[in-house]
């Protein structure tokens, strides 16, 4: 497994975002673009004070992109919650040769820097919720989310990375435990990466729900997982479902999210660090629910 920020593919600077916007949507070509902060999928500029164009910055994000330009509006209109979905879908031409969208700018704080309220574990259950239904055939496929978790436990081991000299004894027990659970044969749609630096909160409220690249569909545990990650409550995932097999599977989501956040952390990603230490300290106050 590769850890840190990947380079990008494909620089991007402003000049080139204001002449793409120009020449495609004239109508916003006066408003001031500013560049934020990057992911590792997408380069980002703020235009005017609603707005934002984000781009592809490497070969491996164009299929998030495509993503969310196909199926984040349709998603979007069904969700209790404020997403990104895309206004305007920018086109290739010779000086950026792959799709890019505008998008809305959703006003909020990233919540793992002003966390949600003890309070939010509803808030966040109502989410999934209403994510979490019958995926069509042609969903997007992702190796990497949504499959059962000992097809993670190869990669992990074949990767060179096994998870357990990451964990406590506590925590292999439970990682043993999530190992032996089934996963559904249904396969509903999941976000993905829902992790708390793609999320915003206002006044300690979940606001928003950003980053849909790795949109898929599979086991929605993967997703539930996240409840290790917003809240230090290790109870809060019981807003969510009543099933111990699912909750079961979602530990083991998220000690395989919490040791990957520790190792971006540990090379050059402090808030991922962050993310992961928060995610094992909940998960070793959690019980095995034998």
């Amino acid at each position: 497994m590769e850890f840190g920020k990947p380079p990008a593919d494909f620089p991007v600077e402003a000049g080139l975002v204001q002449r793409l916007v120009a020449s495609q949507f004239p109508q916003y070509s006066g408003l001031a673009l500013q560049e934020v902060e990057s992911g590792w999928d997408n380069s980002m500029f703020r235009l005017g004070k609603d707005l934002a164009v984000r781009l592809p910055r490497r070969e491996d994000s164009l299929a998030c992109t495509q993503a969310e330009i196909e199926w984040l509006p349709l998603l979007a209109k069904q969700l209790p919650l404020p997403t990104p979905a895309p206004l305007h879908f920018g086109q290739p031409d010779r000086d950026f040769p792959h799709p890019w969208t505008i998008v809305p700018w959703l006003p909020g704080k990233p919540a793992d820097l002003f966390p949600p309220a003890a309070s939010e574990p509803a808030a966040l259950a109502r989410f999934f919720e209403a994510l979490h239904k019958p995926a069509p055939a042609n969903a997007p496929v992702n190796p990497y989310r949504g499959v059962p978790l000992p097809d993670m436990d190869r990669r992990r081991q074949s990767s060179g990375d096994p998870i357990e000299p990451h964990l406590t004894r506590h925590q292999i027990e439970q990682w043993n435990l999530s190992l032996e659970e089934d996963c559904p044969g249904s396969a509903l749609w999941i976000h993905g990466d829902l992790h708390p630096m793609n999320a915003l909160t206002e006044g300690g409220r979940i606001a928003a729900i950003l980053d849909w690249g790795d949109l898929t569909s599979g086991d929605p545990a993967c997703d539930l997982a996240r409840f290790y990650m917003f809240f230090q409550d290790p109870d809060a995932i019981w807003a969510a479902t009543r099933d111990p097999g699912v909750v079961r599977r979602a530990q083991g989501w998220a000690l395989h999210f919490g040791v990957t956040h520790l190792r971006h952390g540990e090379h050059g990603q402090p808030r991922h660090g962050e993310i992961g230490k928060q995610t094992l300290e909940t998960l070793e106050r959690a019980s095995l629910m034998r």
